[in-house]
């Protein structure tokens, strides 16, 4: 008998069996197999083992998309792959987004993930004795005609980077940025994605609603905002309160209502152990990393159903001066935890990833402590979630060796940690050169991506800042000249 004359239910075993690679090539050996190895159901059954992140796959099911769609994004997965383990990586295209204009140079940036946009941040441009903030969102998806999507000027200096999240099926990003401006508080801005604007002309006005730090009781006198995490409505800052009378400055936990307003305090047992601490959220979780003790710690919270109730009361309880249990939110035990065996010191550069439905990552690189090189660390938290829970499947961790009298500057990783970037400074020759990780077993998980001297129109001795997306490996650069460069590797 052979293959083609066995019943579809014969065939979809073998093909669990197989890999997307051999399916594709399996599609190229005749015609009945190729329609068999087109079918939506089978694609959707692939790509759920497929080891490779999908850029289709950002926030959504693998079943709203077709066969097509599923085996486009596939094979560039596979060849992003491919041309990722290489020693030298092949540079498919550079765009420049800014160049020659000698202007203000963008300090931080963020890519959304998928590739498809890119979010800019210039700070600290003084008009009229005011300080001020440009962000500006770039849509990338058609990157021969990479555009400006829209502008946000803040008053005031922009203490946080930039947190963000994708709304209404991708028609809008929901943008929240810590600023300071006499006092600390976040600005949130809901801006469209749908139609390109006139640079020439206009900038579009993004909806805006400020989001005032509530009271704290004890003796705070000023809260300092240092980070901002958001998933969906809800934002997580991480903030440092100054105390009177005490050289203490613990960390604290604040969640917001990005559309109703509502913030509350998280319990400050939670926070308050940690020396440094990041925090992400998805999908119901709240996931504290940083560093306890010498150790770096990763503790998973299921957040409360009625969490935004809990802002209220916990608003209200702060207004009337009171220091009780009800003026907190309560996390409740951790359903995971991860405590690392590595020291982790003092560190030069550090990076969590936004997390993922089934991970996150962290890269970090620690200052030289009397070592003859610098080290770093990249760690892989992998977890399984279902409706009402979420388990620890494994965690990965890869040690880093820098070159001798070498340190990271600049560092960006996505959520399963996969792939990585960061900027080498040689203090000895003074050059600086991009690295890669890639979390591969068959290849050298360390090597150079842009050498100081790549023969391109620009070089890492003048990067300022940069973003990277694992998922379609595309890296954009920001230059002290105020250029700012687009890189694709497929």
């Amino acid at each position: 008998m052979k293959l083609i004359d066995l019943p579809e239910d014969i065939l979809l075993e073998i093909t669990s069996y197989l890999s997307v690679k051999d399916v594709l090539l399996l599609k190229q050996t005749c015609r009945a197999l190729h329609a068999f190895g087109s079918s939506d159901y089978l694609w959707h059954r692939l790509v759920a083992a497929f080891e490779f992140p999908l850029d289709t796959l950002q926030n959504t099911r693998s079943t709203d998309f077709s066969s097509d769609e599923l085996q486009r994004s596939a094979i560039k997965a596979l060849r992003l792959d491919a041309n990722w383990r290489k020693p030298s990586p092949r540079i498919r295209r550079t765009t420049a987004l800014i160049t020659g204009t000698s202007g203000s140079y963008v300090d931080e940036m963020h890519i959304l993930p998928g590739g498809r946009w890119l979010l800019t941040s210039q700070r600290l441009r003084q008009r009229e004795g005011r300080w001020t903030s440009l962000m500006t969102l770039w849509s990338l998806e058609d990157i021969q005609h990479a555009r400006r999507i829209a502008h946000v000027e803040i008053t005031g200096a922009q203490r946080t980077p930039a947190a963000f999240a994708l709304q209404d099926g991708g028609d809008s990003v929901l943008l929240a940025v810590g600023v300071h401006d006499d006092t600390d508080f976040i600005e949130v801005h809901n801006i469209s994605i749908e139609d390109r604007i006139n640079m020439s002309y206009s900038m579009r006005p993004a909806r805006s609603r400020v989001l005032p730090l509530p009271p704290y009781s004890g003796t705070v006198i000023r809260h300092v905002l240092q980070e901002l995490s958001m998933f969906e409505d809800l934002i997580a800052a991480t903030v440092v309160s100054l105390e009177l009378e005490s050289d203490d400055r613990p960390l604290r936990i604040l969640l917001s209502d990005a559309r109703s307003g509502a913030s509350a305090w998280v319990h400050p047992r939670y926070s308050e152990p940690f020396s440094f601490l990041w925090v992400r959220l998805r999908d119901g979780y709240i996931f504290l990393t940083g560093r306890l003790g010498a150790a770096v710690v990763l503790r998973i919270y299921k957040l409360p159903q009625n969490v935004m109730d809990s802002a209220t009361r916990s608003t209200r309880a702060m207004g009337d001066k009171r220091s009780s249990e009800d003026a907190f939110v309560d996390l409740g035990d951790a359903v995971a935890e991860f405590l690392s065996s590595t020291s982790a010191g003092m560190h030069d550069v550090a990076q969590v990833s936004s997390a993922s439905s089934t991970g996150l990552a962290l890269i970090i690189f620690h200052s030289f402590n009397g070592m003859e090189r610098a080290t770093g660390h990249i760690m892989r938290f992998r977890f399984a979630r279902s409706y009402d829970s979420i388990k620890m499947l494994e965690t990965q961790m890869q040690c880093l060796q820098l070159q001798q009298e070498a340190s990271a500057q600049l560092a960006d990783i996505g959520a399963t940690g996969r792939r990585a970037v960061w900027l080498e400074h040689n203090w000895e020759t003074q050059q600086k050169r991009l690295m890669r990780f890639e979390a591969q077993d068959e290849c050298e998980p360390l090597g150079v991506l842009l050498p100081p001297d790549p023969g391109l129109p620009f070089a890492p001795h003048a990067c300022h800042s940069l973003a990277f997306d694992e998922v379609t490996g595309r890296l954009c650069l920001g230059f002290f000249n105020g250029d700012l460069y687009v890189v694709d590797f497929v």
